[in-house]
């Protein structure tokens, strides 16, 4: 009799009483870009403050994310050049200090995902969708992917640009956003 009122209870529990969430650790992460640059090579830049989280189903299955990043702390390895970028030419920091993505739908696509969201960045907010490799681990209470997605930045207002001699933007309007995470599960 108490195994059956036992199965009863768990069948009439809702499935996320299984769930998981998890937060990004920093210090095994990354968030970065990478912008074509004269039409010839393609810098790159990270921020170094971000935050988000995430979150699984009772399969161990993704089924949301958010994350946040300081525009303050924008790093190209290069002062000048992050000062720019935080000036009203690009990301006007002083006006729009975070940027923001929360997941609006998660579909599986092969042993990956395909993220749908909202991306906030200079108070614009489009939908953009993340492809996320399959999610490895969990090992512990740990599990890490890595997810890309392209955007076109004059989308969001960072309209400055510079035409060269040959007729092309010095900065392309292309901008690949790569995401490198480790997730640890929240206790």
């Amino acid at each position: 009799m108490k195994s059956a009122l036992r199965l009863a209870l768990i069948l009439l529990l809702p499935s996320t009483a299984w769930a998981d969430s998890w937060t990004i650790d920093t210090s095994h992460s990354d968030v970065s870009f990478g912008v074509t640059h004269m039409l010839v090579s393609t810098v790159t830049g990270t921020f170094e403050q971000f935050s988000g989280t995430a979150e699984t189903d009772a399969d161990g299955k993704l089924t949301a994310v958010t994350g946040k990043v300081q525009i303050v702390s924008v790093n190209t390895r290069n002062d000048k050049r992050d000062k720019h970028l935080q000036a009203d030419d690009f990301f006007s920091s002083a006006s729009f200090p975070t940027a923001t993505f929360t997941s609006t739908a998660v579909t599986p696509d092969g042993e990956g995902y395909k993220v749908a969201g909202k991306l906030t960045i200079r108070d614009v907010t489009k939908d953009v969708v993340f492809d996320v490799e399959p999610l490895r681990g969990p090992v512990r209470d740990r599990m890490g992917t890595t997810a890309t997605t392209t955007i076109d930045r004059q989308d969001y207002g960072v309209r400055w640009s510079k035409t060269l001699d040959t007729g092309g933007l010095s900065v392309s309007n292309e901008v690949k956003l790569t995401l490198r995470i480790e997730l640890k599960k929240v206790q």
